[in-house]
């Protein structure tokens, strides 16, 4: 009897060590399972909703977000895709190939982006791109979408292979109030013109119509201006710095004073992506640089004026 037993319960020993080993396979094969449907940027690898293909080259719909123009202040609505680009070789792809069904090209952004930065929505936030170049096989970018007629469905076709894709424009719908943009105090947003303006700094390399202009008794306190957006032919005829306290003004250097290092904007004619600068020389030396606080007034070539907090110190 005592061997009979014993023999039992070898046996079930054996037989739980199988169970053991058979639920840990089991846990394995399913841990590996999991990691597979997850892709190497840490995304749920999901099949694309929709694909377009021409040989060994394909371009994969994965996500999108659509964007309406509820304010009616564009004049369009616009959708961000998530594209994935895949070929058997480094990925090079000329967005004026894909088009809608409304007829505008991918590569074509400019005037919508003007127009969302003058209507203070940040177009920059939605980190869309136009070149899809990448050294890789496989590269993923979001691309900007516009759609104005569109009420159920963008259609997005490749010029070369022909194939197309479907968006529907009823579903993953987005706050486009959500990328407003609210001006900071040295920020300039109106309907023409968009101009960021950094603190000040002293420039000591100044010229004079061309000439090197001695300012060593002087502090040419120097503000760099970007223009983001600017209604065409628009320029900054003159700026003046008003001090808080005893309202003394002090008007910006014109525009026969430069500095080595960057230009006068005074009287230049803009673009959006320049960069120039305001010049106030005022009176200070290194033992003595008071701190100034006031505004600077721009005044446009169209009559307008716009004011910004500034210090000079």
């Amino acid at each position: 009897m005592a061997k009979r037993r014993r023999k039992l319960r070898v046996g079930r020993v054996i037989l739980l060590f199988v169970l053991l080993i058979a639920i840990i396979a089991g846990l394995v094969l399913g841990i590996k399972g999991i990691i597979g449907l997850i892709s190497k940027d840490g995304k749920k690898d999901n099949p694309p909703i929709d694909v377009i293909t021409n040989n060994t080259f394909s371009i994969n719909l994965l996500d999108y977000e659509v964007y309406e123009d509820k304010n009616e202040e564009l004049g369009f609505n616009f959708v961000v895709a998530e594209l994935e680009f895949k070929d058997e070789k480094a990925i090079s792809y000329d967005l004026a190939n894909l088009i809608t069904d409304e007829g505008y090209r991918l590569n074509d952004v400019a005037s919508y982006q003007k127009k969302m930065n003058v209507n203070s929505y940040d177009y920059d936030s939605l980190k869309t791109s136009v070149d899809i170049v990448s050294d890789k096989k496989d590269a993923t970018f979001k691309v900007f979408v516009p759609y104005v007629k569109a009420s159920d469905m963008v259609i997005l076709t490749d010029m070369q292979s022909g194939s197309s894709f479907k968006i529907d424009i009823t579903k993953k719908k987005a706050d486009i109030d959500t990328l407003k943009h609210v001006p900071s105090p040295s920020e300039i947003v109106t309907k023409d013109v968009d101009i960021e303006v950094s603190d000040n700094f002293i420039s000591t390399m100044m010229t004079h119509d061309g000439e090197s202009y001695d300012c060593s008794m002087l502090s040419v306190y120097t503000y760099k201006l970007k223009v983001r957006s600017i209604t065409d032919g628009l320029k900054i005829d003159s700026a003046v710095f008003t001090q808080s306290s005893t309202g003394e003004k002090w008007d910006a250097l014109d525009a026969s004073y430069s500095s080595v290092k960057i230009e006068n904007i005074i009287r230049k004619q803009l673009k959006a992506g320049d960069e120039y600068a305001l010049f106030f020389e005022v009176y200070s030396n290194d033992e003595d640089k008071p701190r100034y606080e006031g505004t600077i007034t721009l005044n446009f070539s169209d009559g307008s004026s716009a004011i910004i907090d500034a210090t000079l110190n």
